[in-house]
């Protein structure tokens, strides 16, 4: 994966495929404390300390659809390349939470890419899902949540309405250019 946001659209995957109905995707963008980390945070059936143990192997998965699970052990690799820490905190049926840190600075840290994209291609289709995002860069912070959003806008926001993702990608897309005023990450 050449760019983080393609690790937290896994990260957000693999919560909704453990059923969580409630994810939360902290950034927080940090140059002068040289650091970049995110936090997923979900509702699911959550993982026993062994499996939390074994999560970063590419031959322990979860999944019944095949016997490899590529995600977190590419995401590690990231992680480990650039001077940063993963750790995974989960309890069974009290969902998990990933949270990546990585040198700001280091050479070899991964952009971090499309985060509009990378939410509205998570969640695109799905039905029962409230998700909260908040951005930190700096001194500044977005902070977007699907339900509340759905109050602003007057409408019942839902991820499996076309029309309702476009306006959501470019508010995110607004808001992160107004944090960022035109600097990348």
């Amino acid at each position: 994966m050449q760019e983080l946001s393609l690790h937290i659209l896994d990260l957000l995957q693999n919560s909704m495929e453990a059923g969580a109905n409630k994810i939360t995707l902290v950034v927080k963008d940090a140059p002068e404390e040289d650091e970049l980390s995110f936090v997923v945070t979900d509702n699911g059936c959550g993982m026993t300390a062994e499996q939390c143990a074994n999560a970063t192997s590419p031959f322990c998965t979860a999944r019944k659809t095949r016997r490899v699970g590529l995600g977190l052990a590419f995401l590690e690799m990231a992680v480990t390349q650039c001077g940063g820490q993963l750790r995974i905190e989960s309890s069974p049926g009290y969902g998990t939470e990933v949270i990546a840190t990585f040198s700001h600075s280091h050479p070899d840290r991964q952009p971090l890419g499309d985060i509009a994209g990378t939410i509205i291609n998570a969640f695109m289709g799905e039905t029962e899902v409230t998700f909260e995002y908040l951005h930190i860069y700096k001194n500044k912070k977005i902070k977007i949540s699907s339900l509340k959003f759905g109050e602003f806008l007057g409408i019942s926001f839902r991820f499996d309405r076309p029309e309702h993702l476009i306006v959501l990608e470019e508010k995110i897309r607004e808001q992160l250019q107004t944090i960022y005023g035109g600097e990348s990450s």
